[in-house]
């Protein structure tokens, strides 16, 4: 995950130095399908690293989650590259703590706010097309372009291969013996991330899928496993891979799924 992060660094550095447009978002809700329309990249600012926690403990209180001390610490340290490079954020309103973040960080660097509903029903599913509508709107404006159907159209497509892929990726862990841990499975998914070409992302992992499928074909099956098979529920877990995953992984279980906002939770639906 260091080593995909750091390569991130260098591609995106060289990727704005040749005029590469770039979102940086926080979240899953985030329509990765109109960024990809504007012509842009989105790139993942949450962060899972205790380091900056202190210097966001100055403006945050410091019973707040530690994942959003640590993204807003890094925002206000500038020592996060990909917050850096980014154009403008898009931040989203899943809790009250985030939404105090994206007011302080409006401060450091433009910020978006999505307006999630609240429940799932007509009205709802009314204010969230025009919440997307406003965004696309956003996009057009911020970098002077007229985004069409058609490169919706051809985003949607692209996302929803990368969907499959990753969905692909996941089901490995319905095979028992499990033939993949769950560490990699979710640190293989979150460093893709750090790929801005979503080709080269699908490419990578498809290549990853052959090379278990195989294994497991040449030596595992037929040879079931007694081990537990965990589920790993929650949003998000990147701050516990190494506390919790690991760690169950080492006492003899093995994590199997994740239900999660970058797990296979979004993977399931494709866009019509």
């Amino acid at each position: 995950y260091g080593d995909a992060r750091r390569a991130g660094f260098m591609r995106l550095k060289e990727a704005k130095e040749n005029g590469a447009r770039v979102v940086g978002v926080y979240c899953s809700f985030v329509p990765h399908e109109l960024i990809l329309a504007a012509g842009a990249s989105a790139v993942p600012l949450c962060a899972t690293s205790e380091e900056p926690i202190a210097a966001a403990e100055a403006d945050l209180p410091r019973n707040l989650c530690p994942l959003i001390k640590a993204s807003y610490g890094f925002a206000k340290t500038d020592t996060c590259p990909y917050f850096y490079f980014s154009d403008f954020i898009v931040g989203e309103t899943t809790c009250d703590g985030k939404k105090k973040m994206f007011e302080l960080l409006n401060d450091i660097k433009e910020t978006y706010v999505l307006q999630l509903p609240s429940s799932r029903n007509a009205a709802a599913l009314e204010l969230w097309k025009k919440e997307l509508i406003a965004f696309k709107e956003k996009l057009e404006s911020f970098y002077h372009i007229t985004i069409t159907d058609d490169d919706i159209r051809q985003a949607i497509r692209r996302k929803n291969r990368e969907r499959k892929v990753m969905k692909t990726f996941f089901e490995l862990g319905t095979l028992n013996p499990a033939p993949i841990s769950g560490y990699e499975l979710s640190t293989r998914t979150d460093s893709s991330g750090f790929e801005l070409n979503i080709d080269k992302r699908c490419e990578a992992i498809e290549e990853r899928i052959a090379q278990v499928q195989a294994d497991w074909e040449a030596n595992y099956k037929g040879k079931p496993s007694n081990k537990p098979r965990i589920l790993v529920t929650g949003c998000p877990f990147g701050g516990v891979r190494d506390k919790i995953v690991k760690t169950v992984e080492e006492l003899g279980a093995d994590v199997v799924a994740f239900d999660s906002c970058s797990g296979v939770r979004e993977k399931i639906e494709l866009v019509d």
